[in-house]
Formats: C-alpha cells, sequence, structure tokens
C-alpha cells in the first residue's frame, strides 16, 4: 500500500519528471516530429 515514505517521494518524482517534459521539448525543439509539435 502506500505509505508516508511513499508519499514524501511524490515530489521529487514530479520534479524528475518536469525535468524530462522539459528535456523532451528541447529534443522536439531539435528534431521536430509532426506527431510531437502539437505539444505546448
Amino acid at each position: 500500500g502506500i505509505t508516508e515514505n511513499d508519499s514524501v517521494r511524490v515530489r521529487p518524482e514530479l520534479h524528475e519528471l518536469t525535468q524530462a517534459l522539459a528535456t523532451l521539448n528541447a529534443l522536439t525543439d531539435q528534431f521536430p516530429h509532426p506527431d510531437l509539435t502539437v505539444l505546448p
């Protein structure tokens, strides 16, 4: 089940996800792809 420790880790995981999305956006800017350019 979900423990307090899991709840504490949510924020770092969200931060890593945000960084991953930023990296993905940077890559799509360098290499435009028809299916990905619709993302904000």
